[in-house]
């Protein structure tokens, strides 16, 4: 005589919750969301701007242009120099008025050597 099983306690409920209904309400409320908000949105508003009267742009000219060569050669409004020369020639043109200078330098000049002329 074979055994037999007990007969099972379980009432045949499940405990677990099925979130699958869920997550695709869900997804249904996010893409009605997406296709409707820029429904209600405002794509533009009237902004009223002051008025001004047109200005000219000050002159922002250079008073002189410090080029610096590939090989480190300075050269101020055209005149080469070395750098010991530079200070007083740069003393010079700010005495008669405050300088604004250009330096242009060649993009393969070593940035010690830019450096070193910014410190003149």
């Amino acid at each position: 005589m074979g055994m037999r099983k007990p007969a099972s306690t379980d009432d045949g409920l499940m405990a677990d919750i099925n979130i699958t209904p869920l997550v695709d309400v869900m997804l249904v409320l996010l893409v009605i969301f997406i296709v409707t908000a820029p429904l209600i949105v405002p794509q533009s508003m009237t902004v009223k701007l002051p008025s001004t009267q047109a200005v000219s742009p000050p002159n922002t000219a250079p008073e002189a242009q410090l080029q610096i060569s590939a090989d480190g050669h300075l050269e101020l409004d055209g005149q080469a120099m070395t750098l010991a020369q530079l200070g007083p020639a740069l003393r010079e043109h700010t005495a008669q008025k405050k300088l604004r200078l250009q330096v242009l330098a060649d993009e393969r000049v070593a940035y010690g050597v830019v450096a070193k002329v910014m410190a003149v």
